[in-house]
């Protein structure tokens, strides 16, 4: 079964499947979009750039702004859609989310959901190094058996390694708050997913650059840089 993904600046992944909708992130703030007004149309008035549906389920990493918006939030949550965040995220929240922590293992509306570990490391080359380990996460998804790893704000860590066969990796490639491209490629070598997508490039990293130099690296693994909100299918 075909599961379509879409990305937009700088996490925000959904991805929809025939039984569920999902998004990771969702965080539209308008000024991510006027650096490209012939790509996207967007409304001024609350920066959100298409018209999308409801989520069933919404997964948060961590509290930046460009990752948790309320207002967004609000925008994409029905009464029946489960949310779930670390716990800083959901006090900050509401009592309507449900809190995780890395090493959780849930399923979700039919949907597997593995918390994993995303933190800044002394060694790596991000400047900024407030993604505390407990109060940032990533997420391993299972959907319609295909295994989607986000990364979420984090350097090249050890448990990546434990991570297991994965179908699409999503990757930091911005830097100073995350890897960077070279880190990122180091981080899909140990990771060897079938297909990995570079995000968080916060309108600075290329993306492309990313794909040229995996494509260089590790022939074995596909890498794509999708465009914003272009749907890219695994299936």
């Amino acid at each position: 079964m075909a599961v379509v993904l879409k990305l937009f600046p700088h996490s925000w992944l959904q991805i929809a499947s025939t039984s569920a909708t999902v998004y990771i992130d969702p965080s539209y703030l308008a000024h991510f979009y006027e650096r490209h007004p012939t790509r996207i149309e967007y409304s001024p008035r609350d920066g959100l750039p298409e018209q999308l549906e409801q989520g069933d389920l919404i997964l948060i990493t961590h509290g930046d702004g460009d990752h948790m918006n309320p207002a967004t939030l609000a925008r994409l949550r029905g009464e029946e859609t489960v949310v779930v965040a670390p716990e800083p995220c959901a006090q900050a929240l509401g009592a309507f989310v449900r809190p995780v922590a890395e090493g959780d293992e849930l399923t979700l509306l039919g949907i597997g959901v593995q918390v994993v570990p995303a933190y800044n490391t002394p060694q790596g080359r991000s400047t900024d190094k407030h993604h505390v380990r407990g109060e940032s996460v990533g997420y391993v998804l299972t959907v319609e058996g295909k295994r989607i790893y986000h990364a979420g704000d984090t350097d090249v860590i050890a448990e990546m390694g434990d991570l297991g066969e994965l179908d699409v990796a999503l990757l930091p490639i911005g830097a100073t708050y995350t890897m960077d491209i070279d880190e990122a490629i180091e981080a899909a070598e140990i990771i060897r997913p079938k297909l990995a997508v570079p995000m968080h490039t916060r309108a600075i990293a290329d993306p492309h650059e990313f794909v040229r130099k995996i494509q260089k690296r590790l022939p074995q693994v596909k890498a794509i840089a999708p465009g914003i909100g272009e749907p890219f299918v695994i299936g």
